[in-house]
Parts: structure tokens; C-alpha cells; sequence
């Protein structure tokens, strides 16, 4: 189906299924012009099952892969890709964060790590080219050096990176020093190795089904690629233009109306069907993930919930081991992880903004964040008084205050908000030190409480943030 007034050009091709009677594969393609050196391929496959509704593997028809390499195909604007891109040095960490952080973005970014001392794509936990092969067009696969990983760790922080084996998706809208790593998941080595009971094959599955997935969810499918229905549609439109204008007969025209509601009629009854079929596969994976939420969500309480009994123990004995206070931000990270888990979180936005501050009394920012684990969280989970939090922050010269009031939060943009667990989240409190508004002495640390972990989230410190008085 040709539309040569609009340079856009649709076919069609269905198949019976093999196996399974009454089940068809319809795959459809789509070129459009762009501009005079520029084309727009896409191509839908759909399952259409009339029989029994039997479960089927997503899968990326070979004629896509021939037209990756067989033209100059991109996708999201960087060379489209049948086999896995190797980032091995500075240079391609370069590359590989301007995809990541690229707004324009539309594809999740899968970044395979490899295990330490090797340089090999072969030895990733998954196959890397049989992934980047059957989800080619549908994603960026990438595999990384272990020396690569410290230069990605370098950019975007522990918290974001991949390291070690692990495999990570960053999926669209990742934001330079705000990202949430929570919204971008990460599988480590035993976790793969053991996925579903079944092994790294199980979860390389997984990644592929989700890749496929995700290229149908939350998109303006009929945008991206008018079907081939909308097509004839659009056609029998113009033809009938074109036969008004021509001083056609009436019964020319009524014909070919009928044609035109034929048609209409079959775009309706598609939709209804890809809608359903869209609706029982959000069932299912509804239902599977809510499982698997319940059950990790009850492995973290219990687990915090041991952590803090053994906090509050070592606490009140009074023999918990006393807690290096370095002089530098360089192992910002590492430290938190060491003194701070369960109690505080840092944010990855904190991180850089400690890292890149010019604020001179490095340990008093450190001692500021014990402060928030030994009482103010204390005091939050009800292990010791207000009264008590009050004195220690007396001691340091410090106060807790409200950011803002109301609609005042917004007015700086999102400087006063984080993603948290994957929900917007407001800085509305902070602890106010010493009051300058020079950055080398000035302190303000800026968090808030979450109830569902029972813990104090830092968005931003050692330095203020925007206010009326800036």
C-alpha cells in the first residue's frame, strides 16, 4: 500500500501458526519519508488467536535484522545494532553516558558488566550478541569492562553503575544527578545465576521479554507506525477526493464509501482485539509482579527490622565500634554504605553535591549525618525522645527546620524534590548550620522521611540550595 502524497508506504503479510490451530501471526511494516535522505522503518508483529489462548514467546521479525544489516539503520539516533556494542575505555564511557542521559531517548539501554580480569563479551553472565540479535531495534546491548565500570562508577556514582557481572537497564528519562536507582533495575551475579530456579538462560528471557515488551507499552503506536488498516483508510480517503474532484458518478462515490466504513469497521474490531490481548498480558504481569513486590517487600522489613533490633542493642550496651570521620568527600559512598545503611540513604544527587562542594569543614558534614542515624531516626522510630535529638543538635550548633511552606517548594523548579522508590519525593526539611552564605563555611543538609522504610533520605548537602533570600 502506497501513499505517495503523504510518503508513506504499509504492507501486510499474515500466517497461520504451525502448532496451535486458529492462532495467525500478522506482521506489518511501515516506511516513511522523513526527508529527501531520510527513511522511518518500523515493524509490528501481533499474535491474533481465535482458539484457545495458548502462550507464545515475543519475538523481533528477521526482517528487521536484515534491514539493520543491509542499511544504515539507527535508533535513537546512534547506529542500530545486531550484535552487542563493546564499551572498553574512556572514551566509550563517554559514549555510553550521553546515551543514557540522551532525553531523546526512547529505548532502555541493557549494560551487561563482565567479571574482573576480563575483557571478553563472552564471558557476561547472559549471551550478549544472542540478546542484542533477537531484540534488535528494541533496545541498546552493551557489554563492559571491568576497567570501564570504575570510569562509569566515576560519572554516575556506585549507586548507578554496573560492575562485577551485573547486568542493568537504564530506561528512558534517566536524569544526570537525580536519577532514581530503583527505576533503573539491577540483577547481580547470584541472582541471574539462580533466576526463577532455572539459571542466567531463565533471566536472559526475561531481559528479552521485557525489551520486547516495553516497545508496545505507553507509546503512540499509531504515531510511530500507522497500521496497515489506517493506511488503506487514509487511501480510499484520498482516492475519494480525487473522484469528487474528477466529477465521478454518485454511485462511484457510494461504493466506494462502503469500502471506506469495510474498513473502518475492520480498524475497530483490530484495535478491540489488541486491546484485549494488551489487557490479559497486563493481568498477568500485574499479578506476577505484585507477587514478587510482596514477597521482597517482606524480605526487607524483616531484614530491617534485624538490622535496627541489632543497632538499638549495640546502642544501649554501649560497645558499638566508634565510627571513622574521614576528612574528605572522595569516599563519600563507600562510608555511607559502611555506617549509614538501614538508618540514612544518600541519594546519588547528594553524593555529586557533596563531591563537588567547595564547603571546608569536611568531618562536621560527616558527624552532621551520624547525627541523623543516632537520633533523629531514633527519634523518628520512637526509640528516644524528642527532647534527646533536640540536645544533640544543640551540641553541633544546628537546628531542624522546615524548608518551605505550601506552594513554595515549586517555585525553584525541582531543586527541592528527588525520586525516591520511584516516586517524587520534597526535600522539606533540612538541618541549618552555620549560617553564611559562603560556600566554604555555609552548612545546610536537606532530607525527609520515609515511613514506608522508617528512614531519613538526603537529597542534597553540604551547601544551601536556592532561596527568596539567594
Amino acid at each position: 500500500m502506497s501513499l505517495a502524497e503523504v510518503g508513506y508506504w504499509s504492507a501486510r503479510l499474515d500466517f497461520a501458526d504451525r502448532e496451535v490451530p486458529q492462532r495467525f501471526w500478522i506482521t506489518e511494516l511501515g516506511i516513511g519519508k522523513r526527508s529527501d535522505i531520510e527513511l522511518v522503518f518500523g515493524c509490528r508483529l501481533q499474535c491474533l488467536t481465535l482458539g484457545e489462548d495458548a502462550p507464545f514467546t515475543r519475538s523481533v521479525p528477521r526482517v528487521v535484522n536484515d534491514v539493520i544489516q543491509n542499511a544504515p539503520a539507527y535508533l535513537d539516533a546512534r547506529p542500530a545494532r545486531v550484535t552487542c556494542k563493546q564499551v572498553v575505555n574512556a572514551d566509550d564511557v563517554i559514549w555510553l553516558v550521553k546515551l543514557i542521559a540522551d532525553p531523546k531517548r526512547r529505548h532502555d539501554v541493557v549494560v551487561l558488566s563482565l567479571p574482573d580480569e576480563t575483557d571478553d563479551p563472552s564471558y557476561a553472565l547472559i549471551g550478549a550478541d544472542s540478546l542484542a540479535r533477537r531484540c534488535a531495534g528494541a533496545g541498546h546491548i552493551i557489554t563492559l569492562t571491568s576497567n570501564a565500570s570504575y570510569a562509569l562508577t566515576d560519572i554516575l556514582g556506585k549507586e548507578l553503575s554496573v560492575f562485577g557481572g551485573a547486568i542493568r537497564s537504564y530506561r528512558p528519562g534517566f536524569v544526570m544527578d537525580d536519577a532514581d536507582p530503583a527505576e533503573h533495575p539491577l540483577a547481580l551475579p547470584n541472582r541471574i545465576l539462580s533466576w526463577n530456579g532455572i539459571g542466567s538462560f531463565a533471566f536472559a528471557e526475561f531481559v528479552t521479554e521485557r525489551l520486547l515488551d516495553s516497545t508496545v507499552r505507553g507509546r503512540d503506536l499509531e504515531g510511530d507506525l500507522p497500521s496497515f488498516q489506517k493506511a488503506k483508510s487514509v487511501a480510499l480517503e484520498f482516492e475519494r477526493k480525487a473522484r469528487v474532484a474528477a466529477g465521478a458518478p454518485e454511485t462511484d462515490l457510494l461504493a466506494l464509501a462502503d469500502e471506506e466504513l469495510r474498513q473502518l469497521k475492520s480498524q475497530i474490531e483490530e484495535k478491540s482485539r489488541e486491546t484485549d490481548a494488551l489487557l490479559l498480558q497486563a493481568d498477568a504481569d500485574r499479578e506476577q509482579l505484585e507477587n514478587e513486590v510482596e514477597r521482597k517487600s517482606e524480605e526487607v522489613l524483616n531484614l530491617r527490622a534485624r538490622v535496627q533490633y541489632l543497632e538499638k542493642a549495640l546502642l544501649d550496651s554501649g560497645v558499638s565500634k566508634a565510627t571513622t570521620i574521614p576528612d574528605t568527600f572522595v569516599e563519600l559512598n563507600k562510608w555511607a554504605v559502611e555506617s549509614l545503611s538501614g538508618s540514612v540513604v544518600l541519594l546519588p544527587r547528594a553524593l555529586k553535591a557533596a563531591q563537588k562542594s567547595h564547603f571546608e569543614d569536611v568531618p562536621f558534614a560527616y558527624r552532621a549525618l551520624l547525627l541523623l542515624k543516632d537520633h533523629y531516626v531514633r527519634m523518628r522510630r520512637g526509640e528516644i525522645t524528642r527532647q534527646s535529638y533536640e540536645l544533640a543538635l544543640a551540641e553541633m550548633g544546628l537546628e531542624d527546620l522546615p524548608c518551605f511552606a505550601g506552594d513554595r517548594s515549586g517555585q525553584f523548579g525541582d531543586e527541592y524534590f528527588v525520586r525516591f522508590n520511584g516516586v517524587r519525593r520534597e526535600l522539606d526539611h533540612h538541618l541549618k548550620g552555620k549560617n553564611s552564605r559562603d560556600p566554604r563555611y555555609g552548612f545546610r543538609l536537606y532530607f525527609f522521611f520515609d515511613e514506608e522504610t522508617r528512614q531519613a533520605v538526603v537529597g542534597s548537602f553540604p551547601e544551601h540550595l536556592t532561596t527568596g533570600a539567594t
